[in-house]
């Protein structure tokens, strides 16, 4: 599958550390979150999104604007062609971070992106509860990531029943050697799943307790 659309933010200060950045998100996702916040990008309607040659047109006329690109969705690993757009804005002057869910290491192994996020949704036994069913690839992903000499940030989002204090537990091994690590309280919304604004979030009691968790365990944690 080749990028031919995308939704386009054009500037924000919070998606890329340091710097003032253009977000284009691709459409689709091989996950199904019920938390997620990007329902009209995960199944996307055509008339929401901008061909992509008008997205690259006002991200170059802006190019001297802004200091990044970032490269999010849906998962942006599902497109074939995907590094050639991180080289394009890279020859453009422009620094590139990736968002990405993990599931496709072969390609991720690929990229060269100056920062990548990865998602890391949950326990990996659990994975299949939110439509992904080879858990080892997000442990190859993030494996990788550790030793790929890309700067890099692992996140989770708090989302209740799918991420839970034991899983956070679970986890932790697989977090070891990781330099930063990020938890997101889950907030209602306009989600995947509508039905998922039943679940209470985390209180800040709570999302306390699991950045108490990971420090006892030496990782550093921070709450987003």
């Amino acid at each position: 599958m080749k990028i031919r659309q995308a939704g386009f933010l054009p500037t924000t200060l919070l998606d890329y550390p340091g710097e003032v950045s253009s977000v284009i998100f691709l459409p689709g996702c091989n996950l199904t979150c019920p938390y997620c916040h990007n329902p009209t990008i995960v199944h996307p309607e055509i008339d929401t999104l901008d061909a992509i040659e008008d997205v690259l047109n006002a991200i170059y006329k802006r190019k001297n604007l802004i200091g990044a690109v970032v490269i999010s969705g849906g998962e942006p690993t599902l497109y074939e062609d995907l590094n050639e757009y991180i080289e394009m804005f890279k020859g453009w002057g422009l620094k590139v971070k990736l968002d990405t869910n993990g599931t496709n290491p072969s390609l991720i192994k690929t990229l060269k992106p100056d920062y990548i996020a990865m998602d890391l949704k949950t326990s990996l036994d659990k994975y299949p509860a939110i439509g992904f069913s080879d858990s080892v690839k997000i442990l190859e992903s993030l494996n990788w990531l550790k030793v790929s000499g890309i700067d890099y940030e692992i996140r989770t989002t708090a989302a209740p029943i799918i991420f839970t204090k034991s899983d956070l537990i679970s986890i932790l091994p697989l977090l070891s050697g990781v330099e930063r690590y990020f938890i997101t309280n889950f907030n209602r919304g306009n989600t995947l799943d509508p039905s998922y604004n039943i679940n209470e979030p985390y209180s800040v009691e709570e999302l306390e307790e699991f950045k108490d968790i990971c420090l006892d365990a030496g990782i550093n944690c921070t709450l987003r």
